[in-house]
């Protein structure tokens, strides 16, 4: 299925020279810093997501519990600092690093990004270290 392309992700593809596979499905994926690929799609509401993946989840169990338990004590120490969220793949399987950019933030998809990008650093370098 083709899908129609955000207006700000288009622009944002167009100034950078990404390429987008044809057809498009709904999402593209920016490789940032040769490191982090950072997925752009739209959102509801004409809002655009970004979405990183940060880990695999551990196997179930106590020490799931205890990593995730972690996670979420460190997430709610940079809820004041950075608005991406982590988020759990509906399979369960997945840590993500997640940011929903809504139309009336006053923040360009440019600066989102940047921000977003600075989290998804201090995200990688802090996950290790909850396992």
């Amino acid at each position: 299925m083709n899908q129609s392309m955000h207006p700000v992700i288009a622009d944002y593809v167009a100034r950078h020279g990404i390429t987008v596979p044809e057809p498009f499905r709904g999402r593209v994926t920016v490789v940032v810093d040769e490191r982090y690929r950072v997925h752009l799609q739209a959102a509801g509401e004409n809002a655009v997501a970004m979405i990183c993946r940060l880990a695999s989840l551990p196997a179930g169990g106590a020490t799931r519990d205890q990593w995730l338990l972690n996670v979420g004590k460190l997430a709610l120490g940079t809820v004041s600092m950075c608005p991406a969220s982590c988020v759990i793949d509906p399979n369960e399987n997945a840590l993500w690093l997640q940011h929903i950019l809504t139309p009336g933030e006053g923040i360009s998809l440019d600066e989102s990004m940047g921000q977003f990008v600075n989290a998804l650093s201090f995200w990688t370098g802090a996950l290790p270290r909850q396992a």
